[in-house]
């Protein structure tokens, strides 16, 4: 009998993107793009406020990942692509950021954030630049409870 070597084909994934959150002044930045995970209600509470709304991240079947810069002059624009992919014990995140040459006039807070759903098997989240250039930007570890 022959060894089979068999490959799980990446699962796509869709982003539920966010409206309407903006950070508090206690959520620790460094300079330029930040990329953060929650997977739990009372630490995404902490930093973001509490949300009524009816489309609001049920962290029981979600991490809310977000893409972020501490306040600055700089114009940034941060966006996610509509598909992640889960691939055996991680998942994918594609992000666009790019920075304007000119400075603005008034200081932004830049941030880009979005559900993706919770599995057991899942330890880690990936974020890379987009799906063409696949760099990797950071890893953060993860747990489904």
């Amino acid at each position: 009998m022959l060894p089979l070597n068999i490959k799980a084909q990446p699962q796509k994934l869709p982003l539920r993107i966010l409206q309407g959150y903006h950070a508090n002044e206690r959520l620790p930045l460094e300079k330029g793009v930040n990329y953060l995970v929650f997977s739990k209600e009372s630490d995404f509470e902490r930093y973001f406020g509490k949300s009524f709304e009816r489309s609001k991240p049920n962290f029981d079947f979600e991490h809310v990942i977000v893409m972020i810069t501490a306040p600055t002059r700089e114009q940034y624009f941060l966006s996610f692509e509509p598909e992640a992919y889960k691939a055996g014990n991680f998942i994918e995140i594609y992000c666009n950021s790019s920075k304007a040459r000119h400075l603005l006039t008034y200081t932004d807070h830049p941030i880009a954030i979005a559900a993706i759903p919770k599995y057991y098997v899942v330890n880690s989240i990936r974020f890379y630049t987009n799906q063409k250039r696949k760099k990797l930007l950071k890893t953060v570890v993860v747990k489904a409870n």
